[in-house]
């Protein structure tokens, strides 16, 4: 089920609510496609060093760290307007008029959740590019430790998050052995792990087991582009605005591999249990190319069981704006360069 409270376009800052309902037992995907308001915006004037963001213009020489709270959130940039717009740097520290951001060589493997490659630096054409700093949503802020969510004694009775990694699944699950119930890495220490970091792209499962639980997704729209890393092999991502869309929309096409055989073919893939509650599997679409020119079969997405070979490119509600979706890169490196389009005129 899911409600949109009001138009497509969004105005300035415009807050937005959707609904997702699971039934009990139900393990189904989630995302959230809205973002917290912002504590700090402004003009990159400049890299100091490797990197540090300058912003003199904006801030002068206040003290940034103190306005934030880094004991106790975790924050990031994201580029607004500019040559690197929909951009984003998890931030770690803050000072008098600047910022500085995570150093990540490889965006594909996971925290920081960087959409650059800043191992060595920061652009420097960074400069002159405008900016958003908000923080992060979290796993127990996201699904607080507490009714209607059920814990249990381990993994196979309680309630239960299911983050894709490019290993694998990592299971969260709410444990009753601790005072409050917490939400725990299955397989790890007994360490409280609601702090964990959900990235804006982060796509995952939700499994309640007793308890019907309605997630309810409210914040601010965002109104420039949306980037995102694309692991070779699978990546369970989600979408960056309130709005189900399809593949073209999601502007996957041009990233993608094609070929007339789907085993060698990118692909999407979507949960089935998604739109029919507790039914398991996935609906696959892949991109087909290099079909005869004879056969009147252009480059399309086409449904990986369907004879016809009808073209999908433009199925609106083939990714859920609250959902994720599973993308297959047949390419065996980091696909560093994917941002989905803005869905409107801005």
């Amino acid at each position: 089920m899911v409600e949109i409270s009001a138009a497509l376009h969004p105005a300035n800052l415009t807050e937005r609510r959707k609904e997702t309902v699971y039934g009990a037992n139900e393990c189904a995907t989630y995302a959230n496609p809205f973002n917290k308001k912002e504590k700090l915006s402004g003009v990159i004037d400049g890299i100091i060093g490797t990197h540090t963001l300058d912003l003199a213009t904006s801030f002068g020489t206040i003290d940034l760290g103190g306005l934030l709270d880094f004991a106790n959130n975790s924050y990031y940039v994201e580029v607004i307007e500019g040559d690197h717009v929909g951009h984003r740097f998890d931030v770690t520290a803050a000072s008098n008029g600047q910022l500085t951001v995570a150093s990540d060589a490889d965006i594909c493997a996971g925290p920081p959740h960087n959409t650059l490659d800043t191992g060595t630096a920061l652009p420097a054409s960074l400069a002159g590019d405008r900016f958003i700093l908000r923080e992060h949503h979290t796993l127990a802020e996201t699904f607080p430790p507490m009714a209607p969510f059920v814990a249990g004694a381990d993994s196979s009775v309680a309630d239960r998050i299911l983050i894709f990694t490019s290993t694998g699944f990592d299971v969260y699950y709410l444990d009753s052995d601790q005072d409050p119930d917490v939400w725990l890495l299955d397989g790890s220490d007994l360490i409280d792990d609601g702090g964990t970091v959900l990235a804006p792209s982060q796509g995952l499962f939700l499994h309640p087991r007793i308890n019907s639980v309605t997630m309810l997704a409210i914040g601010v729209v965002r109104e420039n582009a949306f980037c995102m890393p694309l692991n070779p092999g699978f990546t369970l991502m989600a979408g960056g605005f309130p709005v189900d869309q399809s593949i073209a929309d999601r502007g996957l096409t041009g990233i993608s591999t094609g070929s007339l055989d789907s085993a060698f073919a990118d692909q999407v893939h979507f949960w089935t249990g998604d739109e029919a509650p507790y039914v398991e599997g996935y609906q696959c679409y892949f991109r087909l190319t290099g079909a005869p020119g004879a056969s009147g079969i252009t480059d399309r997405w086409v449904e990986i069981t369907d004879a016809d070979l009808a073209a999908q490119d433009a199925t609106v509600g083939i990714l859920k704006a609250n959902r994720s979706s599973f993308y297959l890169r047949r390419a065996a490196t980091c696909e560093a360069s994917y941002c989905q389009p803005l869905p409107w005129l801005p």
